[in-house]
C-alpha cells in the first residue's frame, strides 16, 4: 500500500495518490487503522516543510511502515515542530516487531525527534525493529521547545532498532549547565537492548551523545563521530540504584551489560575535553541477578590528531600584494584520514575565523592518511593597512572543532607600498 502527504496536501483526501496527498502523519495513520492493511506500507512524502506536527503513533501490522521522500528520491523534506513537544512517538507494547522505517527526513525545533516506547515495567512489553536512516536532527531539545527534554531520540524497551549515518545538530537544553546536560541525542531505557548505532555524526549537543539505563543491554555503538559533544563522556551507563529515594520504577533497576563502543571518532566535549566512556553505580548490586557480560567493551576509540611540522611564509610583506606560503601538518589521528568531504579545513587560528588575509580556510589536499603529511599551499593577500600581524593557522573539523595543534605563531610586518614617482613629462625645464 502507498500513501501520499504534501505541504499543500488536505486530510478530507484518500492519501492513496499524488493527487489525493494529505497533510499530516495523523491523518496516514487514520487512513491504516481505518484499511488495515497486510502487506508493507509506503509513505511517500513530498518536498517542502511541513509544520509543527505532532503524532502518537500506535498501528503496526509486522511488515514494514516506510516514510520516505517521494519515489525514495534524496530531496529531503521538513518537519519544523515550531517550538513542538515530540514529533513523532511510538507507543507499542505488545511484545512485537514494529518495523517502522524512516528515511532521510529533517526533523528540527521539537523538544523530542522520535520516541520508541514500550513498557518500561514489563520486560515483555517491547516494541522493535524500527529504523532511521540518513536522518536529519536539527535544533532539538528544550532550547528550541516550550520545555525541556532529556532525548532527541528515545528508546524504552524497544529493541533490535538501528540508527544509521544520521545527523545530530544542536541538541540543546538552555542553562543551567548541570541540568542541561539530561538531554542526550540518544537514550536508551529499561530493557532497550540489541539496538545498533553505527555512522552517525553528533555536532553540538550538552548532554552525553549515547546513554544507556537500566538492563539495555548487547547495544553497539560503531563508527560515529561526536564533535563538541558531551558533559560528562561520549557514552554514558547507568541506573537509578535502589538506594536513591528519587527513582520512579516500581522495579529495582539494574546494570546493563553486553554493550560495545568502537571506533568512534571523538572530537571534544561541550565545554572542553571529556572522557571517552563512564559506567556509574554498582557492578552487581542485590537487587538483580550476576552479570554473565562486561558492561562495556571499548576499542579502537580515537581523538583525531595534528602535529605541526613546517611552514614558509615571508617574515616581511607590501600591503595589498599576494604572496604564496605553505603550511605543512602531520595526520597523528591514529587510523582515520583527513577528507575535505568531511569538513577538515586549514583555518586562521590567530586571529580564528578572520580574513585577515584574504582567505580564513583551505581545503585539506585529497586524501591524508594516518602518519601522513600534508602540504598546505595558497595565497595569501596582505592587509592593506602597514602593522604588524599575526600568522597562526590549524586544523579545523566540521566547522565546529580545532584539531591538534597550530602552526608557530608568527609575526609579519607589513610595510606601505614604495611611492612611484609620476611619469616625467619634459617641457621648458628638463626631468629630474
Amino acid at each position: 500500500m502507498k500513501l501520499y502527504m504534501a505541504p499543500n496536501g488536505a486530510d478530507t483526501r484518500s492519501g492513496l495518490s499524488e493527487a489525493q496527498a494529505v497533510k499530516t502523519l495523523g491523518r496516514v495513520q487514520a487512513i491504516l487503522q481505518q484499511t488495515q492493511p497486510v502487506d508493507e506500507v509506503e509513505v511517500h512524502i513530498a518536498p517542502g516543510t511541513y509544520l509543527g506536527q505532532e503524532v502518537a503513533w500506535t498501528y503496526y501490522n509486522g511488515k514494514p511502515i516506510t516514510f520516505t521522500p517521494k519515489g525514495f528520491s534524496d530531496e529531503v523534506p521538513v518537519f519544523d515542530g515550531q517550538n513542538g513537544a515530540t514529533w513523532f512517538a511510538l507507543r507499542a507494547s505488545g511484545g512485537r516487531m514494529t518495523n517502522l522505517r524512516f528515511r532521510h527526513l529533517r526533523i528540527q525545533n521539537y523538544g523530542t525527534a522520535v520516541s520508541f516506547n514500550g513498557n518500561r515495567n514489563d520486560l515483555d512489553g517491547w516494541n522493535g525493529g524500527n529504523e532511521l536512516l540518513e536522518m536529519y536532527f536539527y535544533n532539538i531539545g528544550g532550547s528550541f521547545s516550550a520545555s525541556r527534554s532529556t532525548a532527541a531520540v528515545r528508546l524504552v524497551n524497544s529493541r533490535n532498532n538501528v540508527i544509521v549515518d544520521s545527523m545530530f545538530q544542536n541538541v540543546l537544553d538552555p542553562p543551567p549547565a548541570t541540568t542541561a546536560a539530561h538531554l542526550h541525542p540518544i537514550y536508551a531505557a529499561h530493557y532497550a537492548h540489541d539496538n545498533l548505532i553505527y555512522g552517525n555524526v553528533f555536532i553540538n549537543a550538552v548532554g552525553d551523545p549515547v546513554k544507556f539505563r537500566d538492563a539495555s543491554n548487547n547495544n553497539r555503538v560503531l563508527n560515529n563521530s561526536f564533535v563538541k559533544t558531551g558533559y560528562f563522556s561520549f557514552y554514558q551507563e547507568s541506573y537509578c540504584e535502589p538506594s536513591r529515594p528519587d527513582c520512579t520504577k516500581p522495579a529495582p533497576e539494574c546494570p546493563s551489560q553486553g554493550n560495545e563502543f568502537r571506533n568512534n571518532t571523538l572530537y571534544g566535549g561541550y565545554y572542553g575535553a571529556v572522557v571517552p566512556w563512564m559506567v556509574h553505580g554498582a557492578e552487581q548490586p542485590p537487587e538483580c541477578a550476576p552479570p554473565t557480560l562486561p558492561r562495556l567493551q571499548a576499542s579502537a576509540n580515537l581523538s583525531p590528531s595534528a602535529t605541526f611540522v613546517s611552514q614558509s611564509v615571508p617574515s616581511t610583506m607590501i600591503a595589498g600584494q599576494t604572496y604564496s606560503v605553505s603550511v605543512t601538518m602531520r595526520n597523528d589521528s591514529g587510523d582515520h584520514s583527513w577528507k575535505s568531504s568531511e569538513g577538515f579545513y586549514l583555518r586562521t587560528s590567530n586571529p580564528p575565523h578572520q580574513n585577515v588575509w584574504g582567505l580564513g580556510k583551505v581545503a585539506v589536499p585529497g586524501t591524508v592518511a594516518p602518519g601522513a603529511a600534508a602540504t598546505f599551499n595558497f595565497t595569501v593577500r596582505a592587509p592593506s593597512t602597514p602593522g604588524s600581524y599575526p600568522f597562526r593557522w590549524r586544523l579545523h573539523d566540521y566547522g565546529v572543532t580545532w584539531v591538534g595543534q597550530p602552526s608557530a605563531n608568527l609575526t609579519i610586518q607589513v610595510t606601505a607600498a614604495p611611492q612611484i614617482p609620476p611619469p616625467c613629462n619634459p617641457g621648458p625645464e628638463l626631468c629630474p
